[in-house]
């Protein structure tokens, strides 16, 4: 949605907030260096850090899913 189309102005800012659950994930992946994306080197396999998590893990890092879980 474009808002300059609904609402007559020059600029409009977007801004967002993440909840406590995705930012905790974020960092839970960042530590173990999880978000690399240059490949790496585990068993003589050069593997993307980045892209095994996205096989393993994607819906649980994407913020649509994230909303859906309970919170505590």
């Amino acid at each position: 949605m474009t808002i300059r189309k609904h609402i007559p102005c020059k600029q409009a800012d977007f801004k967002y907030a993440l909840g406590d659950c995705f930012i905790g994930t974020l960092e839970t992946l960042h530590k173990p260096g999880l978000k690399r994306s240059d490949p790496i080197e585990i068993h003589e396999i050069r593997v993307v850090p980045r892209a095994v998590k996205w096989e393993r893990l994607g819906p649980l890092t994407k913020p649509a899913y994230l909303m859906l879980l309970p919170q505590s």
